[in-house]
């Protein structure tokens, strides 16, 4: 696996689950990806088609991307907050994971 989306109510979509556009568009919590920083606490999530990972992104940012370089994006999700206890608990999960 190069790639997780961790989601609220405990989903996690993989690289091995499909591709990005497939997974669930809404309450991404964090994104793990080799070789990359974990991705949280963003509004939005972006997968890069040439550079083949994820972006996190504000609302400005995803104005930006879609303006200035639509076709660069192959998928956008949103993230969510939760409470600190499910928070942490995915967190907990990330880390196990890796």
């Amino acid at each position: 696996m190069t790639w997780r989306v961790y989601y609220d109510g405990g989903v996690v979509y993989t690289d091995a689950d499909g591709p990005p556009f497939d997974g669930p568009g809404y309450g991404v919590l964090a994104i793990w990806q080799e070789g990359h920083d974990l991705l949280f606490n963003k509004d939005y999530y972006l997968w890069h088609r040439t550079d083949r990972c994820w972006l996190e992104v504000d609302l400005v940012g995803l104005v930006d991307w879609l303006v200035i370089a639509a076709p660069l994006i192959e998928a956008v999700k949103v993230g969510r907050a939760v409470s600190g206890p499910a928070f942490k608990a995915v967190m907990r999960r990330v880390n196990a994971d890796r």
